[in-house]
């Protein structure tokens, strides 16, 4: 029911897809010419050790590689990289710390959309009310930049779980050929579910700050005391999300050569605040709108509602 109200929601709020994804064009062309700017040093390092020689043989001869001399090669390249910047560290130490600020502050800016796209889909929810999402970004300007660095902050450990595992995975499948098969199967199994534990602990955190007037400590708290009430009902959909958005993600690149990408990746961002809304809704038993013709009802208040009937029926 949850997905199936948020997916009713992401058509009727479609325009938010596009509104986010100029939002991170902007982010990506300011926070990525930062990045460029420190990282030239590092990319002129890498080009003088071969990395890129290595890498060009490795895309030429990708197709050919039966899956075990791929899984060889990508650990192999992976792990020139990381001797490559390691053994230069002291004197790429401004540009690695220039790069990785720009990158953490890319992040932050980019989290900075989910308040106001919750504003805009609580004014749908609440009264079909529409609110422009340039607006709500400026007015909750100082709110959604302390919610983006408290996310950024919360959601790091499961990062690294994920980017750790996934480096071990790597070299796991260098050993044979059943496990460059296995692994993969290994890494998404795991991927799938700290990433949706993740979604789930902190899915009421921005709905919380945006329909109570609290501060954004307060919210991230009462959020997960929220959430841990209905825990694996909202785990179990968070499964299917994740598992959805890396399908459709995946497909898409795919069969577009990565063109796609730009409408599937912020529609998979927008459904997510969209569904967070939805999940906030029913977990407090609100109503909230679909269209001007359909309004959801939870169990609680549909009985409310046929009790009052039956009262004026006697």
């Amino acid at each position: 029911m949850n997905l199936r109200n948020a997916f009713r929601l992401l058509g009727m709020n479609f325009s938010l897809v596009w509104k986010n994804l100029a939002y991170k064009l902007i982010i990506i062309a300011i926070f990525g010419g930062i990045m460029v700017g420190f990282g030239l040093d590092i990319i002129s390092t890498l080009s003088a050790s071969g990395f890129f020689e290595s890498f060009g043989q490795f895309w030429g001869n990708m197709v050919t590689m039966n899956t075990q001399e791929f899984s060889t090669q990508i650990v192999s390249l992976l792990n020139s990289f990381v001797d490559i910047i390691v053994n230069n560290a002291g004197a790429l130490a401004l540009n690695i710390v220039g790069v990785c600020v720009a990158f953490i502050l890319g992040c932050i800016f980019m989290n900075m959309a989910n308040l106001p796209m919750a504003d805009v889909i609580k004014g749908h929810m609440s009264s079909l009310s529409r609110f422009g999402f340039c607006g709500a970004y400026l007015r909750d300007f100082w709110r959604s930049l302390k919610q983006a660095i408290i996310l950024f902050v919360v959601r790091l450990p499961f990062w690294a779980i994920i980017a750790v595992s996934g480096y071990y995975i790597l070299n796991l499948m260098t050993l044979s050929s059943l496990w460059a098969v296995l692994s993969p199967m290994l890494f998404i199994i795991l991927a799938v579910i700290v990433l949706s534990i993740e979604n789930t602990l902190f899915s009421c955190f921005t709905p919380y700050l945006c329909l109570h007037q609290v501060g954004t400590f307060r919210a991230l708290q009462m959020g997960v005391y929220t959430v841990s009430k209905r825990f694996y009902r909202t785990w179990s959909n968070y499964i299917v999300y994740v598992l959805l958005a890396f399908v459709i993600n995946f497909v898409c690149a795919r069969y577009t050569y990565g063109v796609a990408l730009l409408v599937t990746l912020p529609m998979t961002i927008v459904f997510y605040n969209i569904f967070n809304m939805v999940v906030y809704y029913e977990s407090q038993g609100m109503r909230y709108y679909i269209d001007s013709s359909t309004i959801v009802k939870t169990k609680e208040f549909a009985e409310q509602d046929s009790a009052e009937d039956a009262k004026l029926v006697i």
